[in-house]
């Protein structure tokens, strides 16, 4: 508005809690009214958190050790133990003994580096990959002098893992809207903005927006009670450590 348009003064005593129409005179006729409406619904405050990181699947390794000069010994895992293994056993022998074990099963472990005496390290894969399995533990009565008898974990087995990132209403009572920015520091959808979602908007609904902007297969939303939601990152964001996202 210009400076002697007398709208310009009436804005200025305008509540917004209160529609107000704003009147020209006869430089500025009642043709070039304003109406002021209040907002019926209040921007609202919400947080954002993390709560699980991604994680890629990872394959528990542990190593056997051995250090003897004669003799035999067993490895027990999930309450099977295998025939008596000699003390300078190659990894394929140790491998097929392994596999031999119900709890184990054929295709589920890989065995490598050896012979013995010294070490092979175990790789549990198939049915066992990416899982935090038990440690083997040895039978090592019938070995000839034995200095050196362990299994220790190289690599711990992890699942995978798909980010879980919860929003919340700062004041669950609160009436309004809100809008979720989706991945602000990413650079394929930085900025990308969802449409503006009541206070009670279902997590159905939520996921529907959300799929606008990042695909149908690539979010979940489950309701975590009132005024709050877990947005999981499946399909193409699996395993990823997405950024965070932003409310508006």
């Amino acid at each position: 508005m210009a400076a002697d348009d007398p709208r310009q003064e009436q804005a200025q005593t305008w509540s917004p809690q209160t529609p107000k129409t704003l009147r020209g005179n006869a430089n500025y006729p009642a043709d070039r009214s304003v109406t002021l409406t209040p907002a019926t619904k209040a921007p609202l405050l919400l947080t954002v958190a993390v709560e699980q990181s991604a994680a890629l699947p990872q394959n528990e390794i542990q190593r056997i050790t051995v250090q003897a000069v004669g003799g035999t010994f067993t490895v027990t895992f999930g309450g099977q133990t295998t025939t008596a293994i000699a003390y300078n056993a190659t990894a394929a022998t140790i491998k097929t003994a392994l596999e031999a074990l119900s709890s184990i099963g054929t295709g589920n472990v890989n065995v490598t580096q050896g012979p013995l005496p010294g070490y092979v390290d175990v790789e549990f894969k198939g049915t066992l990959a990416a899982t935090n399995v038990a440690l083997m533990t040895l039978g090592t009565g019938s070995l000839t002098t034995p200095t050196t008898t362990t299994v220790t974990t190289r690599n711990s087995g992890v699942p995978q893992a798909n980010e879980k990132q919860s929003v919340t209403l700062r004041d669950t009572s609160a009436n309004g809207l809100f809008a979720l920015r989706i991945y602000a520091d990413y650079p394929p959808l930085q900025g990308a903005l969802t449409a503006a979602m009541p206070h009670n908007v279902t997590a159905t609904a939520m996921q529907t927006e959300l799929e606008k902007i990042l695909g149908v297969g690539n979010v979940i939303v489950i309701s975590n009670g009132t005024g709050s939601w877990m947005v999981e990152y499946p399909g193409t964001n699996a395993s990823i450590d997405v950024p965070i996202i932003v409310a508006n």
